[in-house]
Order: C-alpha cells, then structure tokens, then sequence
C-alpha cells in the first residue's frame, strides 16, 4: 500500500473534478444513503460533494490515498484507521473524530472501512452529538449548514465547519451542485 504524502494529496484533491457518469452515480447514491438516515437532501449533497474531494468515495482513504484497497481483516483495518499521522475513510477523520470511528466500529462489530457503516457513523456524529455525549460536530454541522441556502453555500459551510478545511476547493462546491442536480 503506497501512503501519498500531503503535499500530492492536496494537489490531486484541488484538481479533481466530478464529471464521469460513474461517479456522479457514487455521489447521488451516496447522498441518497445519508438522506435515508435522515438528512435533508440539499444538506446530503453538499456532504458528498465534500467527500468526492476528501476521498473520492473510498471508505478506506488514507491521507489522501484515494485508491487504498482496505484489509480484509477488521482488525488489521482497525489499526491502519489509528495510524496517528493519517487521515482515514470518507471523510478523511482526523484526530478524536478518527478514534470515535474506531470506537464506534467496534462497538458496532463491523468493518469500519463499509461505506454504509460510515454514513451510520456520519449520522452518529452530526445529527446524533455521539448520543449527547459529545455536541462539538453536531453544533458545527448546524453551523455548517446554516451558512446559506443553496446547496453551494451548504458545500462551503460544511468544508469550513465540518471538514474544516483552510481553503475552499471550488470543486467541492461543483460536485455537490452536480450530484443535488441529479437527486
């Protein structure tokens, strides 16, 4: 497995774009799976918008590498999650929010590169306030999607709040138009 060092994570991610057919498809189907846990549909596109640029809908991403084939064993996935330098799954959790999904897996007993148990954990997270233990992400996913209207200013809300992104890729904002479009 190759680990793409930030600076040629950032350059690949700033310079996509969601244009193919197929992948449109991953992030409509993807902003379908939020929806059917309760997300409003303006509000899920503009997360998988996000996520095209965080990850390219790989569940098991890691710093950037969108092409990362996961492990088999939970385990094994387990402990390449919890590398401390890296970034990990669909949202490129970092830090706490990495552990949580760790944590989660586990208590969960899946795989916590399965794209459905990520949106499960999408939902624990900022709809959910990890079940009032912690409200940090859920007050910064309302911050998020209050930033404006359009699923454009949505996307923007929730790289700055959620993502917490320095720098706003215009193609974060594109994909999510692109896949609200073809809900």
């Amino acid at each position: 497995m190759s680990i793409l060092n930030y600076s040629k994570w950032k350059s690949l991610n700033e310079s996509a774009v969601l244009t193919s057919n197929v992948d449109i498809e991953k992030g409509v189907d993807f902003a379908n799976t939020l929806i059917n846990r309760g997300f409003e549909p303006i509000d899920a596109a503009a997360i998988a918008g996000n996520l095209w640029i965080e990850s390219h809908f790989n569940p098991a991403a890691m710093l950037g590498s969108t092409n990362r084939k996961f492990e088999e064993s939970i385990e094994k996935e387990r402990n390449a999650a919890q590398e401390t330098k890296s970034t990990y799954g669909l949202m490129q959790w970092r830090s706490d929010r990495k552990i949580a999904l760790v944590k989660y897996s586990k208590e969960k007993g899946v795989h916590p590169a399965n794209m459905k148990f990520q949106a499960d954990f999408m939902k624990y997270e900022l709809l959910d306030g990890y079940d009032g233990e912690y409200k940090y992400e859920t007050t910064m996913f309302k911050r998020a999607m209050n930033h404006g209207d359009t699923v454009r200013k949505k996307a923007e809300g929730f790289a700055k709040y959620s993502e917490r992104s320095g720098h706003i890729d215009p193609n974060r904002l594109s994909a999510a138009e692109t896949i609200f479009k073809n809900l």
